[in-house]
């Protein structure tokens, strides 16, 4: 069981856009906004990647102004930052301008039974959409000074049509809630992308802001 604390992301959050599974890289004059992978320490810099919707091209920034060897390779973060030069073959030189960690983790691949006694407990889903291995959320939570349970579930096994179900866990535990903030979350959907006979994943949330609105699918090209 996953328990915990997340992350409050606080970067200008009224530039985001509604619920949508489509883009969500934005551009306001000189600075960009993206949700990108930190790959590690190159040459230049900080070595950040990303894809700006679906399966688009890879794109890589190297940040001259930033170094964090001590951050894990793979931490997603949504980057602010201004482009220096376009090196060619979608690799850039960036200065960074800001950056806030998001809550990044693998989707967890479990029995269908074990599925079926955890808790979905509500989120204000503001947006979701996917980028390369990645389903990315944008949603808000009610605080609680305590841990939580929260991450993404599946069995890993498409139905007849090559649909794969996951599923968006979230127990509060009993704790005491206060009010609603807004979070991000970056799963790493590999594990069930991948499969040879998976054709879509369809990602399953209680969501408040639109609660007719049970499911959302994302379809292999």
């Amino acid at each position: 069981m996953k328990i915990i604390k997340y992350i409050l992301v606080i970067i200008s959050a009224v530039i985001f856009a509604a619920c949508s599974d489509e883009d969500e890289s934005f551009a306001y004059g000189d600075f960009s906004y993206e949700l990108v992978t930190y790959s590690g320490e190159g040459e230049i810099g900080s070595v950040f990647t990303f894809r700006s919707y679906n399966d688009s091209p890879l794109i890589t920034l190297n940040a001259s102004n930033v170094k964090y060897p001590g951050m894990p390779v793979g931490q997603r973060l949504l980057l602010n930052y201004v482009v220096d030069d376009d090196l060619g073959g979608n690799c850039l030189t960036v200065t960074v301008k800001g950056l806030s960690k998001v809550n990044t983790d693998t989707i967890s691949v479990l029995p269908q039974e074990k599925i079926d006694e955890l808790k979905m407990e509500d989120v204000k889903l503001k947006s979701v959409w996917r980028t390369g291995n990645y389903l990315n959320i944008r949603c808000q939570l009610l605080y609680t000074e305590k841990p939580r349970q929260m991450f993404l579930a599946t069995t890993g096994r498409p139905d007849a049509s090559g649909r794969i179900d996951c599923y968006q866990i979230q127990n509060l535990m009993d704790a005491h809630t206060y009010y609603w903030i807004e979070t991000y979350f970056s799963y790493y959907i590999e594990p069930v992308w991948s499969v040879a006979d998976c054709s879509s994943v369809r990602y399953h949330v209680n969501d408040l802001t639109y609660p007719d609105v049970k499911y959302y699918d994302f379809f292999k090209n």
